[in-house]
Order: C-alpha cells, then structure tokens, then sequence
C-alpha cells in the first residue's frame, strides 16, 4: 500500500515565523558556497552609492536658490557635521557629475549583485535538489517502494520550485533591508525626528498586516495538501491511460483532476486576495503618511526646503519597499511548508539509509548460494503476506526454477535474492561467507536482475543498454544484442543503437522491450542471473531460443529463474514450487 509523504507542521506564531525565517536563511548561506558575503557586499556598496548620491542631492537643490555655478557643500547640511569638515564649494557639472559617476557605480554593483545572486539561488535549489535525490536513493529499497512515486516526483519537481521562491524572496528581503537601512541613515543625516516618526509609522503598518502573513502561512500548507494530490492524480491519469481508455473511464479521470485544480483555484484566489490587502493599504498609507510628513515637517521642525523635498524623495522610495517587505514575508511563509515537506522527507530516508560496508571485501560467487530459514515479512497493513522461512540452494552452473501462484512470495525472494530487501530472519551465504547488511551494494554488483515490467528510458538503446555498463563499448553492446536475439530487429531500426524507445519503451513491442532488458542484463556479465518471468511477452519460438541461450549461462554464473513457462521449466536443474510464503515441494524435471 502506497503511503503519502508526511504532511508540514502547523504555522507558527509570529515570532516563530522570524525565527523560522531565521533558519531557512542560515541554511541558504550554508547552501551558497561562500558567495554570501560576496552577495552582501555588492548589496551594500550599492546602497551606499546610491545613499550617497542621494545626500549630493541637498546642495544641488540648494544652488538653485543661490549662485548656480558654484555649489556649497555644508556638511552640517546634510548630516555629516561630526566629521569635522568645513564648508567647500564645487563647481555644479563637477557635483553633477559625481552624482552620475556614483549611480552608474550603483547600477554597475545592483547588475553585478543580480547576476551573482541568480546564480548562487540556482547553485542553491540545486543542492537541495541533489541532496534529496541523494537521500532517496541512499535508502533501503522496502523504504523507497512504500513510497508512491508521484508523492517523491512533486517533491523532487514542485516543491523544489516553492523552495527557490522562498529563497529568492529571503533574498530579496535582505538586499531590501540593506537598502531601507541605507535610505533610513540618509534621512536620519537629514532630519533624525522626523526619521524616527516615519519609521514608528512604518513598523504600525508591518505589525498591523501581520494577520496577513498569517492567513498566508495556512494557505501556504493547504496548498502543498493541494499539489501533492495534483501530482498523484497527474501520474495516475498518464501512467493508466491505456487502462482507463480501455474501460472509457478517462473522462472520469479527468473529471477527478478538475475536482482538485478548482479547489486548488480557490486557495490561489484567496491567497492573491490576501496579497492585495497589503498594496492596497499601502497606497492609502502613504498618500495619508506623506501629508502628515508634510504638515509635521513644516510644524515641526525648520527644515530647508531643499532638505525637505530631498527627505520626501527619500520616503517616497522608502514607502513601497516597506510594502516589498511585507510582501516577501507573506511569499516566505507562504513558501516555507514546502522546505519543512522536503526536511522531513529527506530525514525520513536518510534514517533508514543502506547500512555501510563493514566487513572485508565480497568476494565473487565462485561455488554456491545458500538460504538458511530466510524470511521477510511486510508491515501487519500492507497487502501482502511475504515469505518463509525457506531453505535451498543455488550452485554456479545451475539453473533454479521457481513456480507458484500469486502471492506465493515468488517476488519477495526475487528481491532478497536481489539484495534489493535484507532479510528478516535467516541469512544468505555466499561461498560459505553470509551475507551483511553493508554487502548489499557489492553483491547486487554480482546479480543482473530481468523483470516482467521492464523499465526503459526515454532514451536512445544504446543508452539504456549502459545502465548495466556505463564504459561499454559498441561492440560490446552489439554482442549483447546478438545473444539476447534482438540485433536483428535494432539493425533495420532507422537510428540502429541510438534509436529512441519512447518514454518507458513505448515506442517498441513488449517482446522488443524484454529482449532489450536481456541484453543490458546479459552486459553485466554477472555471478548470478535472476529472471522474474522475463520471457512473458515472447512468442513460443523466441521462447525456445531464449531458453536455449539461458541455458548456455550456466557456464558463467549461477541461474534463478521465476517462470511458468515450459521452455524456461525445461532447462531448470530444479524446480521449487511455492505456496503462501513457504516451500511445497522441490522437484527434478524429467530429462
């Protein structure tokens, strides 16, 4: 029974949400390789220079009230009256041109900054990306196939993307609070009363829209609930195309899709509503505030009128950032669940990971596999009873048959035999040596497994061919193909080996498929030849000769073969018949 992927943990509280953004952000430094402080210098140059021009701004507005030509500069003017330096005059193009020369400098650190930010947030989602995918297949193969497949494709695909948008809004919410934090000690420079009554005012509205980010934290969850189903109904809509046209069942199939996407349309709605409450607060906000600004300035303080229309420059460019502020945090946490989804996930694998290697090296299977009272039974829910205890043996240069009905346990010893599951009770011995957990990976070094449901890439042949030997050469693949009886019908294929299959093989009969997976198997060049009914989809003669051509392995490797086919039972030393997980009989076919 397929089992979905742990849900995200409720949304925090407001300090939690901090914090929790606090986190997420130490992990995209640990993620960026360095280039953090790299990212955060090229911001704050470029806040400084524009910081800077802005204050050149004051004595120039000033010049238009006095003598045009030669501007003076009063660092009391503009803040700077602690450094200790005197009143100067330059000549207005040369102040004019500082003010250019310092915003191309801006704009050349901001392009600089962007180009570097995006590619450290690729570099970023890539990690992640790779260190998920890594945990996957890092674990015990019974973990990974209690797992359905579109639940681990929307994480790998989907919520990667939510993750890369929570990190380009941290981004983002950084290099916006390196620039307030500019735009703030210009205006504290400038008037530092009335700095402080504009930043009470802004942090008012950042706590009122707080319920916002809130609302948005709960959508962000119901939408990962959202597209987690989506994808599963996706992949369960293509994956059984052929099933569900076969019993005009696709409309319904659609119709399920539809149910979710317009529940998912809901919650998008609600979530841009949420969205605009913040924009639409912000216009008022600021036509209100900047009126206020006005009356107090002229109220309250003696500010030059040049002072005056630089401050209100000032926060006219400050007002819609503290608005991006509040709309990167509701994007971050709406986002976040995504990351926690992904956390939790690659934890849960990582702690069921493959144990390591920590005996002496395997060696290769040289005389005989033997299974003492092996077992495996599946979780008490799971739909399936499992196997054993069984006992038998396999020697080199023998073929093994096994029979049975439907869940017999045929499947469950494949894979033990495999090395795909460890056994749970009993052991398997190689020449006398038993296997460890840790051999896992060593020993399916030694087996070439063909099964029924053969799997192809969407790939060339020759592609899928080196999945068993990366450094083959054509040769080698053609030998392959030759024993497997299926060079005949690659040759008149119009691109021979690099011939596209199709997704999944599509594009070639079930009977080219298998002999395709033959011959990747047969590439191996393994100790041990495992076959789960890897012949099915031949006709009676292919059969024969496929049979004819496993027969002549004996030679090189010990044969397992799962089959109810006469041709396969023929060549058999023996035969095990299994029923409901345990050994009925094991007999010799009559030569």
């Amino acid at each position: 029974m397929s089992q979905t992927l742990p849900r995200a943990t409720a949304p925090l509280g407001r300090r939690g949400q901090f914090r929790r953004i606090a986190q997420f952000a130490r992990l995209l430094w640990t993620h960026a390789e360095g280039r953090g402080p790299r990212v955060l210098t090229l911001n704050t140059l470029g806040g400084l220079t524009e910081g800077i021009s802005i204050l050149l701004l004051v004595p120039v507005l000033a010049a238009l009230s006095g003598d045009r030509s030669n501007v003076l500069i009063d660092p009391a003017q503009i803040g700077l009256g602690w450094t200790g330096l005197g009143e100067f005059r330059l000549n207005l193009l040369v102040l004019l041109l500082g003010i250019v020369a310092l915003v191309t400098a801006t704009a050349l650190l901001n392009r600089r900054a962007l180009l570097l930010t995006a590619d450290t947030l690729s570099g970023i989602s890539n990690r992640i990306r790779i260190d998920l995918a890594a945990s996957i297949a890092g674990a015990e193969w019974a973990a990974i196939a209690k797992r359905r497949q579109a639940d681990l494709t929307h994480l790998l695909t989907g919520e990667i993307d939510r993750v890369q948008a929570a990190a380009t809004g941290t981004i983002n919410l950084v290099q916006t609070v390196i620039v307030l934090t500019v735009y703030m000690t210009a205006s504290l420079l400038i008037s530092p009363v009335m700095t402080l009554i504009a930043l009470l005012a802004g942090a008012v509205m950042l706590g009122a829209l707080y319920p916002i980010r809130q609302r948005a934290a709960r959508m962000g969850h119901r939408m990962t609930g959202h597209r987690q189903r989506q994808y599963g109904l996706v992949d369960t809509f293509l994956s059984g195309m052929q099933v569900n046209k076969a019993m005009n069942a696709e409309t319904r199939a659609v119709g399920a899709l539809s149910q979710s996407l317009e529940a998912m349309r809901g919650d998008i709605v609600r979530l841009v509503g949420l969205g605009s409450i913040g924009p639409f607060a912000s216009q008022i906000a600021t036509a209100l505030g900047l009126c206020l600004f006005v009356y107090g300035a002229v109220s309250l303080t003696d500010l030059p009128l040049a002072s005056l229309i630089v401050l209100l420059f000032v926060f006219m460019r400050i007002s819609p950032r503290l608005m991006l502020v509040e709309r990167l945090l509701t994007e971050i946490v709406q986002s976040l669940p995504a990351q926690d989804a992904i956390t939790e996930a690659a934890q849960g694998f990582r702690a069921v990971a493959e144990p390591a290697p920590s005996g002496p090296e395997l060696p290769l299977l040289r005389q005989q596999i033997r299974c003492r009272d092996l077992s495996y039974q599946y979780d008490p829910e799971a739909e399936r009873s499992g196997l054993g205890p069984v006992d038998f043996d396999l020697a080199k240069g023998e073929v093994l048959a096994v029979v049975g009905p439907s869940g017999a346990g045929k499947s469950t010893l494949v894979d033990l035999l495999a090395g795909l599951r460890l056994p749970q009770g009993g052991e398997i011995e190689i020449d006398g040596r038993a296997l460890q957990p840790g051999d896992a990976r060593a020993w399916r070094e030694q087996v070439a497994l063909m099964q029924q449901d053969v799997f192809l890439s969407h790939d060339s042949i020759a592609t899928n061919l080196r999945l068993a030997r990366p450094e083959a050469d054509e040769a080698a693949l053609w030998q392959a193909l030759e024993r497997a009886e299926a060079a005949e019908f690659v040759r008149a294929l119009p691109e021979g080996l690099e011939t596209l299959v199709g997704d999944r093989g599509t594009q070639l009969s079930g009977g080219e498929r298998q002999r395709i997976a033959l011959a990747r198997a047969l590439l191996r060049q393994p100790s041990v030849y495992i076959f789960d009914e890897a012949t099915s989809a031949l006709d009676h003669d292919n059969q024969q000769r496929i049979a004819a051509m496993v027969d002549g392995l004996r030679s090189e490797a010990a044969v397992f073969v799962v089959t109810h086919q006469p041709a396969m039972l023929e060549i058999a030393d023996r035969v095990i018949t299994l029923e409901a997980g345990k050994i009925s009989k094991i007999a010799v076919p009559e030569s």
